[in-house]
């Protein structure tokens, strides 16, 4: 008898209702599919996006489908009165939106605008959906419960904006095509201005290559500045000439092959008078290349115990300046 004062009423009783949910007022009995029976209805949610700042907001579908007869339709869900919900999110209706319903079809679709109230929200929470089935007996236990698939959000921290920037009044003025398309006075330099404009390139670049000569000389500077800091390099060695005869032969016959091959391109390590003479008379230093062999195969008999007799360090600072001269004289 009550179930059938429920049927024609269709009127959902208040014993054994949830308090902890919003009702939907919707009542359906099970619904019958491939010889077996089933819940009435079957609840889907969507949400768009789901990567956002927290100034943003997010678009969250929920569809409710009838899979058999129903006897009163679901309302809106008051999604607002779940904690969860009003804890995370500020919930309002979705701007221009009007509750799709298709009672024949048994569709009923709301959109709802969320928006995160921090960073710290993670997800959207399950959907509930309660509704009456009055299949049940006794009456009171006729209350089921359907949840939606909670969604997972990202959240991000909103971008921190700035002052506007403080534009002149003119930037906001129109202007007119004339004015964008005329190329205004042209600039004509009179007296220092145009001396300026003509000299001041090629002296410019005239100052750039010197400074950079200056700073960062080509390879035929670097090699004579070598050759230069050899001679002066042997005119050191020779105060440091030793005072026995021996020893003082050895010494000067290196300072000498270590000038020679520097600025002479002299061969070898330890080269005889003949090599040395094969070096200098290319150059045309004749009558020289014999003063340096006459000096080096005396320097040969001290060295190898032949000669007593000690070598002077001014003949062979001499051979160094003549040998010099004579390098830095032009070729013929």
């Amino acid at each position: 008898m009550i179930v059938w004062l429920l049927l024609f009423t269709q009127e959902a009783p208040l014993i054994g209702r949830p308090v902890e949910w919003p009702f939907s007022e919707a009542i359906a009995g099970f619904a019958r599919q491939e010889q077996r029976f089933v819940l009435p209805f079957r609840l889907e949610v969507e949400a768009e996006p789901r990567q956002l700042h927290s100034d943003e907001a997010v678009q969250l579908t929920v569809t409710v489908r009838a899979l058999g007869p129903v006897l009163k339709p679901p309302k809106r869900l008051a999604l607002e009165e779940i904690p969860a919900f009003a804890k995370a999110f500020h919930l309002s209706d979705w701007p221009d939106e009007t509750p799709s319903a298709d009672t024949k079809s048994g569709v009923w679709r709301w959109r709802y605008r969320l928006v995160p109230r921090g960073p710290w929200v993670s997800e959207i929470p399950s959907v509930p959906f309660l509704f009456y089935n009055p299949d049940f007996t006794p009456p009171e236990r006729g209350y089921q419960l359907l949840y939606g698939e909670p969604i997972p959000l990202r959240v991000y921290r909103p971008e921190k904006l700035g002052p506007p920037p403080d534009y002149p009044p003119s930037v906001l003025e129109a202007v007119s095509a004339a004015e964008l398309t005329h190329w205004g006075r042209r600039w004509r330099p009179e007296g220092r201005a145009a001396l300026v404009a003509l000299l001041g390139p090629p002296v410019l670049c005239v100052l750039g290559w010197w400074i950079w000569q200056r700073c960062f000389p080509d390879a035929a500077r670097l090699a004579a500045l070598r050759k230069r800091h050899a001679f002066r390099q042997a005119l050191d060695a020779l105060k440091r000439t030793p005072r026995e005869p021996r020893p003082a032969a050895e010494h000067l016959v290196a300072v000498l092959t270590l000038y020679l091959r520097a600025r002479y391109q002299l061969r070898g390590e330890t080269p005889t008078p003949a090599e040395v003479a094969a070096t200098l008379l290319p150059r045309g230093a004749t009558e020289l290349a014999e003063r340096v062999t006459r000096w080096w195969q005396q320097a040969d008999a001290v060295r190898f115990g032949r000669q007593q007799q000690a070598l002077t360090v001014e003949e062979v600072r001499e051979l160094l300046r003549d040998l010099e001269e004579a390098a830095c004289r032009p070729t013929s």
